[in-house]
């Protein structure tokens, strides 16, 4: 379990990251999403805000596993989101540690 929260941690990051940016494309890069993403939920739909909190719930290894498949969920939808809206092709980089973990017993698609 550490070794996998540690990555939740890491992958966390990231996520914020491409929700900050998926905020800005919607309503400009005019503004601060605050300190460690502290305004982020103003800008954020409340299912996805749901979807994001859901992801710390770390109390268990089901729960990290759960945690982790939301994770990747939701990154997987925002990064396709903001990647074409930049004009990139999404690449699918995913998918082999989604069948990792699917070998692992963790549902990634």
């Amino acid at each position: 379990m550490p070794y996998t929260i540690a990555h939740l941690g890491l992958m966390r990051q990231q996520l914020m990251t491409m929700l900050s940016w998926q905020v800005g494309l919607e309503k400009g890069f005019t503004f601060s999403i605050g300190k460690q993403f502290k305004y982020l939920q103003q800008h954020l739909s409340y299912t996805t805000w749901k979807r994001l909190c859901a992801t710390w719930n770390t109390g268990s290894p089901e729960a990290c596993g759960k945690a982790l498949s939301g994770m990747l969920a939701l990154f997987r939808e925002v990064s396709k989101d903001v990647s074409e809206r930049f004009g990139y092709e999404y690449s699918d980089y995913d998918s082999k540690v989604s069948d990792y973990l699917g070998r692992l017993g963790i549902n990634a698609h």
